[in-house]
């Protein structure tokens, strides 16, 4: 996950950088999307819990939806299971299905998504292609620099 990714589809474009920070314990993954002519930004931050001994990611978008949800490894697959607030006050809940193809690929599928309670269709599967190295977008800051993030 590390790097800058870039996806492509009929109906989204989208890139995000993820970076680890804070001591490498947690990932940030800064991003935008546009959607049917709307640009979407935001930011997702991944991390271990250590209470429930399992990772937890949260979302904050742009527009003012947010999010919170699990994430689980099923054989060769990585499963997000989140649940948000949309910028309208309606609730959404879903599954991501992260799938490595190479260490630069890997696809990425909506299922089981519901938005107030109606069912979505699932989305088709996302191709996503590394940019960059992970190398050159850090955001861990260097020994003694406390202030401003980089």
């Amino acid at each position: 996950m590390l790097g800058t990714w870039q996806d492509q589809s009929e109906v989204r474009s989208g890139r995000h950088n993820s970076a680890l920070v804070t001591h490498q314990t947690f990932l940030v993954r800064s991003f935008s999307a546009r959607v049917a002519g709307d640009e979407l930004q935001g930011t997702q931050i991944i991390g271990w819990d250590p209470l429930n001994r399992q990772i937890r990611t949260w979302i904050f978008s742009s527009d003012g939806s947010f999010g919170q949800g699990t994430i689980s490894k099923h054989d060769d697959d990585w499963m997000l299971k989140m649940s948000q607030t949309l910028s309208d006050g309606r609730t959404a809940a879903g599954t991501q299905i992260v799938t490595r193809v190479d260490d630069n690929t890997m696809t990425v599928q909506v299922i089981g998504e519901t938005i107030n309670g109606e069912p979505s269709p699932a989305s088709a599967a996302v191709t996503v292609v590394r940019t960059a190295d992970a190398k050159e977008v850090s955001m861990e800051r260097p020994a003694g620099e406390e202030g401003a993030q980089r």
